[in-house]
């Protein structure tokens, strides 16, 4: 990949917005709700403040930093010599495959294959589509090109040409072919190129749902009025100010420009070009916006990782281009990697569960997987625990083939399960604590206003200072989570090897809890 790929968009004076114009009412630092002494939209009749959504629920972005989920060199070693069958079951965004295979060490040159399976079809589709475009198209800013089919909402004519004439004939053709095959057989197609291939694995109508996602004739104008009605919806503003909150100014408004422009670049960068709508983020049918209001590309990386990145070439005020740049790095990372060693990609798009079945005779089902990341699927209101490792552990490879192979799982509700099971008096009895911790780092002036700004913000730092560790033991016993698995064929790891056990906790240092308060409380 060549340098030209890193430079930034051209910035044109006469496309340059200036922070001043962006501080509108929404930018102000006194939020609505206290200006007009009223309660905020947030706050419920009780105590609790109550989990609301806004917009489509489809998932499209990360809601947790990507990381590597093999870490080669601390598990197996620099030296391993052995190929790498990875498995994401619940793979959401490619997230975590970038991240993977770009901090492989380049000494190492076997084979890799990585499965992708998801059950939501747009994910799939999504997915299938970058990964068509990463194995298929050869072009100088193809990473830029990718960075924008997966996270701005208007897209330059030079990425929908590639849509058009690189990658809808692609998947037109199989869909030509399996017009008459059955609706519920897995129908599949190998790509090769160089030392990669991908192969796409899924039924009839979800080939057929990739073309007509590529094909929808949707109006810029159209698309973008349904955008903002979703992210910038009047009924939503205390939410918004409430997210705001909890950011500098300079953030502040990088995420107003992000919200009204709907495209990921640097703070003064012209978007002129960006002149067509995104085919993946609205409905192919309707046009609307699949997102939540909510939804940051954001949420899916390390901030302390992007900023330390971005600001070499951009302020480190400016989140976006921080954003722009380290994802575009990532993504350079990833193509060279593809194109420089043997690798394999398998898409599939079925429930978790089914994954056996669906890869009968392969040679990943033979030789097994090194890792698997379920992303929280285990959680109870999902597939649960025990079908998972039941289901799922089988697929690893054996301890005698790789010890270090494992099954990765996030229990995203764990601990706030444990705080419902403990109850009011649990609450009571660790306020205090959880209180005083949170003033060490965060001014806080008392206030007769229960809603008053400074109050709303104090009270969203809280959860940071939690004992969570007691909390999600307290989880493990409540569950049975031992008993769970010593009816498998699994075992707990002794202490985390791949990632760290909690990604926002808190450290104990004020300077370097700054970003970590910023980015804990960038959550609405």
């Amino acid at each position: 990949m060549s340098q030209a790929m890193m430079s930034l968009p051209p910035v044109h004076s006469k496309c340059l917005v200036p922070i001043s114009n962006l501080m509108s009412k929404e930018l102000s630092s006194i939020p609505t709700w206290a200006k007009e002494n009223r309660k905020p939209a947030f706050i419920g009749g009780g105590e609790n403040i109550p989990f609301t959504t806004f917009g489509q629920l489809k998932f499209l972005w990360g809601n947790v930093p990507a990381y590597d989920i093999l870490d080669l060199e601390r598990n197996e070693g620099a030296t391993f010599d052995q190929d790498i069958n990875l498995c994401f079951a619940a793979s959401g965004d490619l997230r975590n495959l970038i991240h993977t295979m770009k901090t492989i060490p380049s000494s190492y040159t076997r084979m890799s294959t990585a499965v992708l399976n998801d059950k939501e079809d747009l994910v799939t589709a999504r997915n299938v589509i970058l990964l068509l475009m990463s194995v298929m198209v050869v072009s100088e800013d193809l990473p830029e090109m990718m960075l924008h089919l997966w996270y701005s909402a208007r897209i330059p004519a030079k990425l929908a040409n590639i849509l058009r004439e690189d990658i809808t004939p692609l998947v037109a053709t199989v869909v030509q072919k399996i017009q008459s095959r059955d609706e519920t057989t897995v129908q599949a197609k190998t790509w090769l190129k160089g030392t990669v291939s991908l192969r796409v694995c899924l039924l009839k109508h979800q080939w057929e749902f990739i073309l007509k996602t590529l094909t929808t004739e949707l109006t810029l104008v159209g698309s973008e009025s349904n955008r903002k009605a979703v992210v910038l919806h009047d009924t939503r503003i205390d939410y918004r100010e409430r997210h705001d909150l909890n950011l500098s100014p300079p953030l502040r408004s990088c995420a107003h420009k992000l919200r009204v422009t709907g495209v990921l670049l640097p703070f003064g960068s012209c978007d002129q070009r960006f002149n067509m709508p995104n085919p993946t983020l609205f409905d192919a049918n309707t046009g609307e916006w699949l997102q939540k209001d909510s939804a940051a590309a954001l949420d899916g990386y390390h901030l302390r990782s992007i900023i330390d990145f971005g600001q070499k070439e951009v302020p480190k005020s400016d989140i976006n281009g921080c954003l722009y740049l380290y994802s575009i790095s990532a993504l350079c990372q990833f193509l060279s990697r593809i194109r420089k060693t043997p690798m394999r990609f398998i898409i599939l798009g079925t429930n978790a569960l089914l994954l056996a079945a669906q890869l009968v005779g392969h040679d990943t089902i033979k030789e097994g997987f090194d890792r698997i990341e379920v992303a929280n699927i285990a959680d109870s209101n999902y597939v649960g625990l025990q079908p998972v490792l039941s289901t799922l552990g089988p697929l690893l490879k054996r301890p005698v083939d790789n010890p270090q192979a494992t099954l990765i799982t996030l229990f995203m509700n764990a601990t706030h399960l444990a705080e419902w099971d403990l109850g009011d008096t649990y609450k009571l009895s660790t306020l205090e604590k959880t209180l005083s911790r949170v003033k060490r780092f965060l001014p806080y002036k008392p206030s007769s206003n229960e809603y008053d700004p400074g109050v709303i913000r104090f009270k969203s730092a809280e959860g940071m200072f939690k004992d969570r560790d007691m909390l999600f033991n307290h989880w493990m016993k409540a569950t049975n989570v031992e008993k769970i698995v010593a009816q498998t064929i699994m075992k707990m790891r002794n202490g985390n090897k791949v990632t760290k056990k909690w990604l926002y906790k808190a450290p104990g240092l004020k300077r370097s809890l700054t970003s970590c308060f910023t980015r804990a409380l960038m959550v609405m």
